[in-house]
């Protein structure tokens, strides 16, 4: 598995439009910083997180907290089935019962993020999800994973907020999904309540490898 397994899987989606983000998780223009700029994860140190079948991973993309993941266990090198035939399928699970292939699959539809991924961004104290958790317990949950791997208190930093996306209606113009004006609020951690119907996750683009 691995760069090779995921461009396998890539091509299968070739049908998917591109898309163009102003405001994403990876970018988030409409915080306000001290310095003027807004949070962009190429010059802010923020580190991509996400859960691998229950695994917490940490990397500077998604792509590679997945790669990382599928190494650590011994997964990377893996022959490849066909996820669209079933035989197949039947074949690789008889041979590899412990690996979850349709799991991976789906990490890598969605360019590598695990369940509940987002990114921390420790120089202003922002978390940004491309799936957000359900309701308070399961943030909570999150950024005590975050936690152990920093060794640090984020919960009961009361200036560390999560992005929330509020506007759920997504308009398409010229094959990119229309996000300059998304509106977004920035939420104290333990005033956190629930997200959107919709994620980010929902409309990107697979190749956004990040």
């Amino acid at each position: 598995m691995g760069k090779l397994y995921g461009n396998k899987i890539l091509r299968k989606l070739n049908n998917v439009k591109s898309f163009k983000l102003f405001e994403n998780p990876n970018y988030v223009q409409n915080f306000q910083t001290k310095d003027g700029n807004y949070v962009d994860f190429h010059f802010n140190e923020g580190f991509a997180f996400g859960f691998y079948n229950g695994d917490f991973c940490v990397n500077y993309t998604h792509i590679d907290c997945l790669y990382d993941w599928l190494k650590e266990k011994g997964w990377y090198n893996l022959p490849i089935p066909d996820i669209n035939n079933k035989e197949s399928l039947k074949e690789f699970h008889d041979q590899y019962p412990d690996v979850p292939i349709e799991k991976i699959v789906e990490y890598e539809k969605h360019a590598g993020r695990g369940d509940l991924a987002g990114r921390y961004f420790p120089k202003y104290k922002l978390i940004t999800f491309w799936k957000f958790p359900k309701d308070n317990k399961e943030l909570h949950d999150v950024v005590n994973a975050i936690e152990t791997y920093l060794n640090k208190d984020i919960w009961n930093d009361d200036e560390c907020k999560v992005e929330v996306l509020v506007d759920e209606e997504l308009e398409m113009r010229d094959d990119y999904w229309w996000r300059r004006d998304a509106k977004v609020e920035f939420i104290p951690l333990k005033e956190y309540k629930g997200g959107p119907k919709k994620h980010w996750q929902d409309e990107v683009n697979p190749h956004l490898l990040n």
